[in-house]
């Protein structure tokens, strides 16, 4: 019933609300870490709000009079839905409330940047300025720590590699930010780029895109080899991943004699191959490069692709073309795009695949004994049931 419930309109969610509202914050709770439409996390709030004790906050702090702040419960019962508190209720709610509920806070994936700065202030109001946190502070911070500004995040202390790791658990740093948590780290370390072993690449990872050419190049190469698959999993800008894919020439020697394993393990890293070396790869190569490698590839570098390649690319790979990728292709590499998102084996041999391949039906994959329109009408009763439950 639960995954359901999110496809419901707001006045069905209501309904839902108003007479199941066990259910409806039931299926919160198993949905948190999501991102469930707002209608349904307007529902769940409104549930919350209604059947809960509402009191002004215990805050005296000006202008926290008469507003209505979340309690431990509140917070529990609402998992994502917490994404739905003003910024002024999250700044008025009590200290031991925050205390208790940091990390859940933290972990809520659909609070903006009011509503983070919001929960950052509360964080120094309870514990200080940032420069007195000790390391537990920033391990329950979660997504908080995304609203400190370049010269906040300098202040932390970030001498262990743990609690980097933690903070570089988020991905939706700015460049400016990356760059103050590497600088932070090997300040309050003492370290050097050169001296960094496979574990501290792994801590620092988003962080890692902040690293210019000359820092990239630092890098021991055998460290680098030790923990390339998840460099390989980081999104970086174009020029950061052209210097990473310079260290994997280091590491497997250079592009064109690259096998298919190697492709697989370099992940985004394939992106920052040049058009000529892109050109140079065999189309048999083209499955093996990961859907993120692909997303990541530069519109003028992934038009430079013959047709041929990207008719190989498989779907999984053609279905993570962007936009952008796609308006840079001409008619021969469309059509062979589609091709690619069909399945289509390369040319020489679709004619045969064609003729040999049995025709498709509904009935195909359907269970032994069971209808494949059956299994439609099971799946779909659901939530028609639902509906003449709340009549």
């Amino acid at each position: 019933m639960g995954p359901f419930l999110a496809l419901f309109s707001g006045d069905e969610l209501s309904s839902v609300a108003t007479k199941f509202p066990d259910i409806l914050q039931q299926t919160a709770s198993e949905m948190a870490g999501t991102s469930p439409p707002q209608e349904f996390l307007w529902a769940v709030f409104e549930s919350v709000r209604n059947g809960s004790e509402r009191g002004p906050s215990a805050d005296p702090s000006p202008g926290c009079l008469g507003v209505g702040a979340p309690s431990s419960d509140d917070i529990f019962r609402l998992a994502e839905a917490n994404a739905c508190w003003a910024p002024e209720a999250l700044l008025c709610m009590g200290e031991d409330v925050f205390l208790r509920n940091v990390e859940l806070l933290g972990a809520v994936r659909g609070f903006g940047p009011p509503q983070l700065t919001a929960l950052k202030e509360k964080a120094v109001q309870v514990w200080d300025a940032p420069s007195h946190w000790r390391e537990h502070h920033i391990l329950s911070l979660g997504r908080i720590a995304l609203a400190f500004n370049e010269r906040e995040l300098g202040q932390l202390g970030l001498s262990a590699i743990d609690t980097v790791a933690s903070l570089s658990q988020q991905t939706e740093w700015t460049p400016g930010q990356a760059k103050s948590i590497l600088r932070g780290f090997l300040e309050d370390s003492g370290s050097r780029i050169q001296d960094l072993k496979s574990f501290h690449l792994v801590g620092l990872g988003a962080t890692l895109c902040a690293m210019n050419a000359t820092e990239i190049s630092l890098i021991r190469v055998s460290e680098f080899r030790a923990v390339v698959a998840r460099i390989g999993t980081l999104v970086c800008s174009t020029d950061v991943l052209a210097e990473f894919k310079k260290k994997a020439e280091a590491v497997f020697g250079n592009p064109a004699e690259w096998s298919s394993s190697v492709l697989q393990e370099l992940g985004t890293i394939a992106a920052g191959l040049t058009k000529e070396e892109l050109r140079m790869l065999d189309k048999d190569l083209m499955p093996y490069f990961q859907p993120s490698a692909i997303r990541c590839l530069p519109d003028e570098i992934f038009k430079e692709l013959s047709a041929e390649q990207i008719a190989a690319l498989g779907p999984e790979n053609a279905a993570a073309v962007t936009p952008a990728q796609r308006r840079q292709l001409g008619v021969w590499q469309l059509q062979s795009l589609q091709r690619a998102l069909d399945g289509d084996k390369p040319r020489a041999w679709q004619d045969a695949a064609l003729s040999a391949r049995p025709p498709r039906t509904p009935l195909a994959r359907a269970p032994p004994g069971v209808s494949a329109s059956g299994g439609l009408w099971l799946g779909c009763s659901l939530p028609v049931l639902m509906l003449q439950l709340l009549r």
